[in-house]
């Protein structure tokens, strides 16, 4: 099975381990491109349905990877034990969704080596529940696929705040965008500033139509906050683009 661009950029992001997690895994794709690719020894397959792991059972038996891959059926972290895994995989679901599966089990998540998320909104939050723990940023990068974005994010035991200490960018910015994110910049980059720009303009014009939305103000005031920074980063990378342009003309 050939990986789509989204699981074969979490392949190339995965560090060499003797057993790691893919949590919500499906039809365990990932997993069996792992352990044949030799990134892993083992792996837990775990999802919360139980079709996409008969699918899955059929995949892996068809390709004979049923001794090295384990499937578990449960939700989230929860069908692991501390140290039982090196690393951990999880995508498909959204940052708030995320967390609240990271919260759920501590004492797994400060035995991990390393921990990659590829959510399908709300990055920040993760960005910014990591800052409450012993993990550091260490990497991120982004994909669109099928006409959608993914940053995909990885931590490991560090400094927290080390990734946004930058000279560049204020806390905020690198919080919401990512530091790795903005100092890569982009044409791709740019699309995905502005994707997420044209969300924000909506949901805050839906705030400001519903004078009875709960906690209002405070709302309105957050999105208003980072509708201006995505349009200054945008910007940003419209008068670097033009520079680059001139530079090359000279």
């Amino acid at each position: 099975m050939r990986l789509s661009s989204r699981l074969k950029t979490i392949y190339d992001m995965v560090p060499k381990s003797t057993r790691l997690a893919d949590i919500g895994t499906d039809h365990a794709y990932l997993p069996a491109a792992l352990v044949k690719g030799g990134k892993a020894e083992a792996v837990i397959a775990t999802d919360l349905r139980a079709a996409p792991l008969k699918g899955a059972e059929r995949y892996l038996r068809s390709h004979g990877l049923l001794e090295r891959i384990e499937l578990r059926q449960g939700d989230g972290l929860t069908v692991l034990s501390p140290g039982e895994v090196e690393g951990m995989i999880m995508s498909g679901l959204g940052g708030g969704t995320l967390v609240k599966m990271l919260e759920a089990a501590p004492h797994v998540l400060a035995s991990l080596r390393y921990v990659l998320l590829a959510p399908q909104n709300d990055a920040y939050l993760l960005r910014a529940f990591f800052l409450r723990t012993a993990f550091a940023l260490v990497d991120e990068r982004l994909i669109q696929e099928e006409g959608r974005f993914y940053p995909i994010l990885c931590f490991a035991p560090g400094d927290a705040l080390q990734p946004y200490r930058l000279n560049n960018y204020s806390f905020y910015e690198a919080l919401y965008v990512g530091p790795f994110l903005l100092s890569r910049g982009g044409l791709l980059m740019k699309r995905y500033l502005e994707n997420e720009l044209a969300q924000t303009v909506r949901i805050r014009e839906q705030i400001e139509k519903r004078s009875t939305y709960e906690h209002r103000e405070r709302r309105l005031l957050t999105f208003t906050r980072q509708e201006k920074l995505l349009r200054r980063r945008i910007l940003a990378l419209e008068e670097n683009a033009r520079s680059s342009r001139t530079d090359k003309r000279r």
